[in-house]
């Protein structure tokens, strides 16, 4: 029997998890192409993180050509390090909590994302804001 070293073991599981999360995420923008904001939280609770990250949206453009995603990730990636936003937090993170918030309508049908209707953007912590024009 072939033992894995813990870390190894901790890797593995990040991947799996990671991976699980993306799917949902990409499901979700198929299912609701109506989010509006997509918040990202590092820290023990998502009342009082320690860094936060929201990316905001702008509405369904029905008569806009939709850009390819390789595109737009190319540009996302483009602004955070040529911005050096990044760079802005001095200390690394440490091992914390993370949580995805997504702000939609009501009327998506995402049955894996748990509601919290009266949840407002975090103002503790280090916050850094994606807006994404049509």
């Amino acid at each position: 029997m072939i033992r894995t070293n813990p870390t190894e073991w901790k890797v593995k599981n990040l991947i799996n998890d990671l991976t699980q999360i993306f799917e949902h995420l990409e499901k979700a923008f198929v299912l609701c192409p109506e989010i509006e904001q997509v918040i990202v939280l590092f820290g023990g609770t998502i009342f009082s993180p320690k860094e936060s990250y929201l990316i905001n949206f702008p509405p369904p453009c029905p008569d806009a050509d939709c850009l390819p995603l390789a595109a737009c990730q190319r540009t996302l990636f483009k602004h955070i390090i040529g911005e050096d936003i990044l760079g802005m937090f001095s200390s690394s993170v440490s091992p914390t909590n993370m949580t995805l918030l997504l702000s939609a309508p009501r009327s998506c049908p995402l049955n894996w994302f748990v509601p919290k209707q009266s949840f407002t953007s975090p103002r503790t912590g280090s916050v850094v804001t994606f807006n994404f024009k049509c």
